[in-house]
C-alpha cells in the first residue's frame, strides 16, 4: 500500500538538480517498484520504489537483474512500472 509507505532521501547528483518549486501546480512522476529477492532466500529485503521525471524506456520495464554483491551474495532484482504518482507544490516542497 503506497499510501503507508516511507519517503527516504536520496542524494542527486548537482547535475541533476532542479528547482521544481513553481513549474506546475503538480508535478508528476513514473512510480517502479524494485523487488530484491535474495538466492538463497535466506535474507529479507525491504520495499523498494523509484521516482523518476521521465519513464523508463519500454525494454527496461521488464529487467530483471542479478546483482553480484561483497562476500557472494546474490539477489534478484525485478523491476515493476507501478503508474504515476502526482504531487502537489507544497508536498514536493516538503522533500527538498
Amino acid at each position: 500500500d503506497f499510501s503507508r509507505a516511507e519517503l527516504h532521501e536520496t542524494i542527486v547528483p548537482s547535475a541533476l538538480q532542479m528547482d521544481w518549486r513553481g513549474s506546475a501546480s503538480h508535478l508528476t512522476f513514473h512510480f517502479y517498484h524494485m523487488i530484491f529477492i535474495p538466492k538463497p532466500r535466506d535474507w529479507c529485503y525491504r520495499r523498494f520504489g523509484h521516482l523518476l521525471a521521465l519513464p523508463l524506456p519500454k525494454e527496461a520495464e521488464d529487467m530483471q537483474v542479478d546483482l553480484h554483491l561483497a562476500r557472494g551474495r546474490i539477489v534478484e532484482t525485478i523491476l515493476i512500472p507501478s503508474g504515476v504518482i502526482s504531487f502537489s507544490e507544497t508536498e514536493v516542497s516538503h522533500f527538498q
